[in-house]
């Protein structure tokens, strides 16, 4: 097969060569082709000889060996407390759920879906043998089903297993009346472990036995690994609610690998192995099936070196995981049909935990020849074949969607480190990582595809990979940032190269003989410091994708009427281009017949430029068109209703400086948190005033998409706009149109969900218009109303009284509105962020019951809350108050929101005190109290205070002396932060009854003079800062009882002499840093300090040296250790 291969790829490289310079034809390379095609038809014939074929055997055999049954020792499982309770709440549930059959949903199925190895099985197993589980079902049937799925089979294992004979009829018609006779009137519990079958008509057949034979309240529990069976389920009618299983938590993990490494109480005896196995652990990803294999496999290992071999290795390397891990997840991937093995098996190549875009690897995959062209009339866009493909893997639980931390909006994918590891272990030698620490391979002649990973102490290409020469097709360059030039030697190697990928890679300069690349068919330069591009690059007439994201030094494109096969042109973020083509005279006639441009994200508008160029261009995705002030007079103007593939599009007068991206999987989030900070950033100095009529009309001849989802104007300079016929947008954004007198009608779109409002100077009065006329329920599916920078809004009138408007609102923010005293009343909000109005505007939500967060800030006349609100919101969950500096109280019955979680109130100078019901928020999680210089205590704690608080974050109260409210209920208390308060004299001794405290940081209290002995009681805590309190003599005494401490840090503690005794026994602490402590860093001097020995066996240490003070100047040399 290898040398079959290697021909292969010698053919291909004698194709590639003889179509480069155009003698396909040549009759002097007959020869040379006739050789490779003997050599081609000999490797052939041999495969033929031997037969050769898939083999399979080694997941049978795997898969009889793992046959499960209902059987289960619970005492064995960790971490599954909590999905078990839901997994039996939703078996025990009456409840109907929609989806047909079963007499209106009585009988539902509940598929658990997660990748191997996870614990499927095994919370299927603790649900099924649940006490109450028990009790509730009359018959209960647990069938393996794996990847051989037979429905005659699976009815008969129903059969035997209620019946406990053997059943012997044959047909299916007999097996499916005899089930429905077992399950009739009864309310069963039917477990299909392992199913993997996404066939609709098999399901289409068992529906009609399992959903119509039970009684309500029966039920059918699904484990699988593929989300295609659950959406398989919903196709066919069966009632489904998906559960989704996650990883678990890193502590389970551990418990899990000590239950089987040690005898119970055993590890008590090996202090020593614990760090490491706890970085073990680290390597299962919160994956069950790894955290058993590698208990067990260091089950007889005691010698630490043992365990830090394991630690060092790679999963792919471990006998015990070839054995254990893997194959349970090989399963899934020989699953795979061999397009899709071949589309994974190029991941291989990221590094570990990368996250990647959806588009970029489709195109990619494209570049590598790796998506199947499709035939028929209807031929589907390779896009959106690979399109199918990335599904179908996601769907496999190969992929994982990453998100943001804050909008939970989908940021792109991932692959599990488990998963990861099994393709190091199935990818051949043909891929290959060159980085420090892994193995470098013996030979590159079989090489095709290799991934680079450099750091600033390498920025060259290993000189090994030159040894692969032509026969390379993929290099990816992932580095820190250093690589300027690309040596010369890479051009005359690597010839045949399909893929370049210098993302990230700090190039600064691409004058380059490209032209010698010239098969390439995927160039990445996104995120370097190239100004210009080499005129050879429009002769590769190969070239699909050319990624420029984020070039911000770019000044020009390259001809795109020469590039025929160009395909998708990532120029977003080019902010110095002054024009998408080079030039404006005759570009339709010098454009291409069939020019394939699908992707281009900007389109900047040269000056005196026309836009009819995008009449002939059949764009995808998201659509920028910046500086249209650039279009004069009467030029022709394309209208856009033709670009049907256009999803977000983006109109701007200027550049785009200062909106939110329109494509919601932006690249990186650095990008968005810059995006955003010159959103807020962004002022009227910014803005150039263009002809108020000339935008009138470009707007109103544009003609926008009727299939466009999300549409973002910024810097329209008309008075008034035209009508917005975009039936099926569901995102708007209007940005900085100042000269704007009213806002546009808007109510009458019937899929609007989000609808952003941004710096309009010239709005006075939103009135009637905005709802539309005559429409009976005015924005039916709006969810969130952003209104901010609008100086001279007065009035917002409400609809006439006839008309529902906003029934789905439910977040609401207003900002930067001091007239605005007028407005609609909401019943509906769930969320809702003021800042910077009135105090009078809050009236208006005094009949709101409904919120669950409540964000108050810079209402600068707001003396204290008057009527019900916000305490009339029992749900509330979440309130922030910040920058109110004339609040002087809080509502006194603030403990009645039972609900409330985070509460946090910052800047309000004049706030006396806290209202004492403040102890009764039992539900409070969360608690931050900062700029409040008016407090001098805070509310003493009463027998129930705050049991349920687990961060409790103090900072700069400057009059706060006394922590009155002590910790005695605060026994869930996980996270204590105390900052800058200076007259702040005592940490009280009710501190010990901080049992599940983990992190304690005390910085900058100065006139703290001890720390209570009652510290020592603080067996949980992981964390100890202390800083900045020159007051502190010593550390309390008996810290060798704080058995979890893994980081202390002490800086700016000049009175500190010494460490206390028993710093030696703190086994666990792994990190310790002292700073401008002088005498104590003097007594912890490497090797001959006094403290040196109490800390010597701290594996990472930051310990600065004292500095050496000379007449007139002080040196500035420290040592770090």
């Amino acid at each position: 097969l290898s040398n079959l291969k290697g021909v292969a790829y010698d053919a291909e490289v004698l194709l590639l060569r003889l179509y480069a310079n155009n003698s396909l034809l040549n009759s002097r390379n007959a020869e040379k082709v006739k050789e490779t095609l003997d050599a081609l038809e000999k490797a052939a014939n041999e495969g033929l000889r031997l037969n050769l074929k898939e083999s399979v055997t080694v997941h049978r055999e795997w898969e009889c060996r793992r046959e499960t049954s209902s059987l289960i020792v619970e005492s064995d499982i960790y971490g599954r407390e909590e999905d078990k309770e839901k997994i039996v709440k939703l078996l025990l549930s009456t409840e109907v759920i929609k989806g047909g059959g079963g007499g209106g949903g009585m009988v539902s199925c509940i598929p658990i879906i997660g990748m191997g190895g996870l614990g499927k099985t095994t919370l299927a197993q603790l649900a099924y043998n649940d006490q109450k589980v028990k009790q509730h079902f009359d018959v209960k049937v647990w069938v393996f089903v794996s990847r051989h799925f037979d429905v005659k089979n699976t009815l008969i294992t129903i059969i035997e297993s209620i019946t406990k004979y053997k059943w012997n009829l044959s047909t299916m018609d007999a097996a499916e009346l005899k089930v429905r006779e077992l399950l009739y009137k009864k309310r069963y519990l039917i477990v299909l472990d392992d199913v993997w079958i996404e066939d609709l008509q098999n399901w289409d057949t068992l529906r009609p036995v399992l959903l119509e034979a039970g009684i309500g309240g029966s039920k059918i529990l699904i484990t699988t690994q593929n989300k295609a069976v659950a959406h398989a389920l919903i196709v066919t009618k069966f009632p489904t609610v998906p559960y989704y299983l996650g990883e678990l938590c890193e502590e389970a993990c551990w418990s899990l690998f000590k239950y089987r490494a040690f005898d119970r109480g055993e590890e008590e005896k090996h202090q020593a192995l614990l760090p490491v196995g706890r970085q073990i652990v680290r390597k299962c990803g919160g994956v069950a099936i790894a955290a058993k294999t590698l208990g067990s496999l260091m089950r007889f290992k005691r010698e630490l070196r043992e365990w830090v071999f394991v630690q060092n290795s790679e999963l792919w390397d471990l006998e015990a995981c070839k054995s254990g891990i893997l194959p349970a997840l090989k399963l899934s991937y020989s699953h795979l049909p061999l397009h899709l093995k071949r589309c994974l098996s190029f991941c291989s190549l990221f590094p570990r935990n990368y996250e990647f875009k959806k588009e970029k690897l489709i195109h990619l995959w494209m570049a590598e020849g790796l998506i199947q062209s499709s035939s028929g009339h209807n031929r589907k866009e390779p896009e959106d074949i690979g399109s199918d493909y990335f599904t179908n893997l996601e769907w496999m639980s190969f992929f994982q969607e990453t998100k943001q931390y804050e909008s939970d909006a989908l940021q792109g994918y991932k692959m599990h480190d488990i998963i990861y590891d099994l393709l190091q272990s199935v990818t051949s030698s043909e891929y290959t990582i060159l980085c420090r620490g892994l193995a470098t391979p013996t030979s590159f002649k079989q090489v095709r595809h290799s991934a680079v990973f450099s750091d600033f102490r390498s920025s060259a290409i290993p000189e090994e990979l030159y040894q692969a020469n032509h026969h390379l097709r993929t290099l990816l360059f992932f580095s820190d940032g250093n690589l300027k030039v690309l040596p010369e030697k890479l051009y005359s190697s690597f010839t045949c190269l399909f893929v370049l990928s210098l993302s990230g890679s700090g190039l600064m300069d691409f004058k380059c003989p490209i032209g010698s690349l010239s098969h390439l068919t995927y160039l990445d330069l996104s995120h370097t410091h190239v100004k210009e591009l080499p005129p050879q690059l429009e002769d590769l007439r190969s070239l699909q994708t050319l990624n420029l994201f984020k070039c911000y030094n770019l000044l020009a494109l390259p001809d795109l009427t020469k590039m025929k096969r160009l395909r998708h042109l990532n120029n977003e973020g080019c902010r110095k281009l002054t024009r998408t083509f080079k030039t404006k005279w005759n570009i339709l006639e010098r454009l291409p017949c069939k020019f394939q441009l699908r992707t281009l994200p900007l389109f900047v508008v040269g000056e005196g430029f026309d836009l009819t160029i995008l009449a002939r261009l059949k764009l995808r995705g998201s659509l920028k068109i910046t500086h249209l002030e650039n279009i004069k007079g009467r030029l022709c103007i394309a209208p856009l209703r033709c670009q049907r593939g256009i999803e977000s599009l983006g109109l701007y007068w200027g550049s785009e400086d200062g909106c939110p991206n329109i494509y919601p999987e932006g690249e990186s989030t650095v990008c968005m948190l810059q995006e955003r900070k010159e959103s807020e950033s962004i002022g009227p100095s910014q803005e150039i005033q263009h002809d108020p009529s000339e935008g009138e009309e470009l707007l109103g001849r544009l003609e926008l998409p009727t299939t466009l989802e999300r549409l973002l104007i910024k810097g329209y300079p008309g008075f008034r706009f035209p009508i917005l016929d975009t039936p099926y947008v569901n995102m708007v954004d209007l940005i900085n149109c100042r000269q704007a007198k009213g806002l546009p009608t808007l109510g009458n779109l019937q899929f609007l969900t989000s609808l952003s409002l941004r710096g309009m100077h010239g709005v006075r009065c939103i009135g009637k218009e905005f709802y539309c006329e005559g429409k009976n329920c005015p924005f039916p599916v709006l969810k969130e109303l952003v209104i901010v920078d609008f100086p001279d809004l007065g009035e917002w009138l409400s609809p006439d009284a006839s008309t529902n408007a906003f029934p789905n609102l439910r977040k609401l923010v207003l900002s930067k509105c001091p007239e605005l005293t007028v407005m609609p009343h909401f019943l509906s909000l769930h969320h809702l962020d003021i800042r910077d109005c009135r105090a009078t505007l809050l009236n208006s939500f005094q009949n709101l019951t409904s919120l669950e967060t409540l964000a108050i800030e810079g209402i600068k006349d707001m003396r204290c809350f008057l009527g019900a609100f916000p305490i009339s919101n029992p749900l509330l969950r979440s309130l922030e108050i910040k920058s109110c500096r004339q609040l002087s109280s809080l509502p006194e019955d603030l403990g009645d929101l039972t609900a409330l979680k985070t509460l946090v109130i910052r800047w309000c100078g004049e706030l006396k005190y806290l209202p004492q019901s403040l102890q009764y928020l039992s539900a409070l999680e969360s608690l931050e109290i900062g700029d409040c210089d008016g407090l001098t205590s805070l509310p003493e704690g009463g027998n129930r205070g705050l049991s349920n608080l687990r961060s409790l974050s103090i900072e700069n109260c400057n009059n706060l002396s006394s922590l009155s409210m002590g910790f005695h209920c605060l026994t869930s208390l996980e996270i204590l932060t105390i900052m800058y308060c200076p007259r702040l004299v005592e940490v009280p001794p009710s501190v010990k009854c901080l049992s599940s405290l983990q992190s304690l940081s005390i910085m900058h209290c100065p006139q703290l003079n001890y720390l209570p002995e009652e510290l020592q009681n603080l067996t949980m805590l992981h964390s100890l800062e202390i800083r900045g309190c020159p007051g502190l003599k010593v550390l309390p005494e008996g810290v060798e009882k704080l058995v979890s401490l893994r980081s202390l840090a002490i800086s700016d503690c000049h009175t500190i002499t010494a460490l206390p005794e028993g710093i030696e026994c703190l086994t666990a602490l792994q990190h310790l840093s002292i700073q401008n402590c002088p005498q104590l860093q003097q007594r912890c001097r490497p090797e001959r300090g006094e403290d040196w020995p109490k800390v010597a066996h701290v594996p990472y240490k930051h310990i600065e040296l004292p500095k050496l003070k000379r007449p007139r100047e002080e040196g500035t040399g420290s040592s770090t250790h």
